[in-house]
């Protein structure tokens, strides 16, 4: 008998980080993930993780308190120093950083994994938490264009307000809750210092030279949670249900319906714009000459007629005739008649034997017309005085027998008596 072995692995269970019910709580974990980035690539190891996102940084409970952990580390690779070689882009395309995801030269370093636990905070806090943007906040997550390159709007949202002027969904995003929203303008301009350095770079400046300043002091990004987490304000389980479901297809039909309904609006309110500023009619060049009549121009102007009104029907005269539908539009593209072979080659036949009938008769009148000439007959053929194999014949008769003047012993048989 064959002895098995049963082995259970117990571990502590681990949560998403949109199941997380406060705002507050969010803010510590995506803290803790930030602060295991900046460990393990100040340790001996140099390992960068360079794939942060929402999936990734995972929540535990320990001592009651909720702390955040970051897994997933396939994609990390050790970066040593000194290192110029170009690693190729890596990470999750909604929470990459905004020269990653231009495709700019340059190396993937820390300071595109702090920024991408940004942009997995303000993920997070559209979807669950009160705040004054609509839909179209998410399209910096997910832009991309053909040559697989995208960040134009999250730079966008980085320099707001400056450029604000630019789309619509580059303004700021006000959170109910006042220390988050404190907390993600704080990181923005923190962030925004770096992207505006690079932008205005002259012609002797270092572009890496505020990169290496701030991952030299990656404190200074870490005080900005702390100080967040110990201000007052911090609303008690403010998550809400998703702000932004995913759309299915009777979703996508009522906002393609309320896009068309605001387009009408539009064209009816510059309709009415017409209407309440007209057009000024052009200027006519030199005085305009009276009228033969003495009367002035506007006197001439005939008025258009009214447009006849629709006749009125009483109850029984709609009783009496049925009101007959309006004709039909002809289809813009009417489908082709279908090719009947059999039908095509009788009426070519038919058309061919008209023809020859025609032909026909114009030759029979055409000959009836002039007189006919006196046949002459035809001479008979000379008979020839040799013999030829196919007009010799066999005949059965008693004695010899001449055909054609040849003795029929040679050519035929004898008959034997």
């Amino acid at each position: 008998m064959k002895t098995l072995l049963h082995h259970r692995i117990v571990q502590e269970l681990e949560f998403p980080l949109l199941r997380v019910p406060s705002s507050k709580n969010v803010v510590r974990i995506i803290r803790d993930a930030a602060k295991i980035i900046i460990a393990v690539f100040g340790s001996k190891s140099k390992r960068l993780h360079r794939d942060v996102s929402v999936l990734n940084i995972m929540t535990v409970q320990i001592d009651g308190i909720l702390r955040g952990i970051l897994n997933d580390w396939d994609h990390s690779k050790k970066m040593l120093p000194g290192t110029d070689s170009k690693a190729y882009r890596t990470g999750t395309w909604l929470f990459i950083s905004i020269l990653l995801a231009k495709q700019e030269p340059k190396v993937h370093s820390m300071l595109d994994d702090l920024e991408s636990c940004l942009w997995v905070l303000l993920y997070v806090a559209l979807h669950r938490f009160k705040h004054s943007a609509d839909r179209v906040a998410l399209r910096m997550f997910e832009e991309m264009d053909n040559n697989q390159c995208g960040g134009d709007r999250k730079f966008l949202f980085i320099l707001a307000p400056a450029m604000s002027h630019l789309r619509p969904d580059s303004k700021h995003i006000i959170f109910e809750c006042k220390p988050l929203n404190n907390l993600v303008e704080s990181i923005r301009l923190y962030f925004r210092k770096f992207h505006t350095y690079r932008v205005n770079l002259g012609p002797d400046d270092d572009p890496d030279a505020l990169e290496t300043h701030m991952l030299a002091h990656p404190e200074e990004f870490l005080a900005m949670f702390d100080d967040a987490l110990a201000a007052d304000g911090w609303i008690e389980n403010d998550a809400v249900g998703d702000n932004f479901p995913p759309l299915n297809n009777n979703d996508k039909g009522k906002q393609a319906a309320e896009t068309e309904a605001k387009k009408r609006v539009q064209t009816a309110n510059s309709k009415l714009v017409d209407v309440v500023l007209p057009k000024q009619a052009p200027k006519h060049e030199g005085p305009r000459a009276p009228s033969s009549s003495g009367t002035s121009h506007a006197e001439n102007i005939v008025e258009p007629p009214p447009a006849p009104q629709p006749k009125r029907t009483t109850r029984a005269s709609s009783k009496r005739t049925k009101p007959v539908p309006p004709p039909s539009p002809p289809p813009s593209n009417p489908p082709l008649p279908r090719y009947n072979t059999r039908l095509a080659s009788k009426r070519a036949l038919e058309d061919n034997h008209d023809q020859n009938e025609t032909g026909r008769a114009s030759k029979r009148q055409n000959t009836n017309s002039r007189p006919r000439a006196a046949r002459k007959p035809k001479p008979l053929p000379e008979l020839e005085a040799r013999p030829q194999k196919k007009n010799l014949r066999r005949i059965k008769s008693q004695g010899d027998v001449l055909v054609n003047g040849v003795d029929n012993r040679v050519f035929g048989r004898k008959k034997k008596e």
